[in-house]
């Protein structure tokens, strides 16, 4: 957990890097770590189906349900 809170906002992280501090999957738009009590969302700018936004310092995450929209 020491990791954790040690990162600096605007830090870049490759995914190994994400796995390794945070105890999570490799895989996913939201990574949960049962380890950390974590939750990892990852967002893609670039080429993405959702439309993820800032509004201020609030990031509006949008993901997929396992039940309905």
């Amino acid at each position: 957990m020491d990791k954790i809170k040690q990162l600096i906002p605007g830090t870049i992280l490759n995914n190994k890097q994400l796995c390794e501090i945070f105890k999570c999957s490799p895989q996913g738009g939201m990574r949960k770590s049962n380890i950390t009590n974590t939750l990892v969302l990852i967002t893609n700018h670039v080429e993405s189906i959702y439309s993820d936004v800032w509004n201020g310092n609030v990031q509006h995450y949008t993901g997929m349900g396992q039940k309905g929209d």
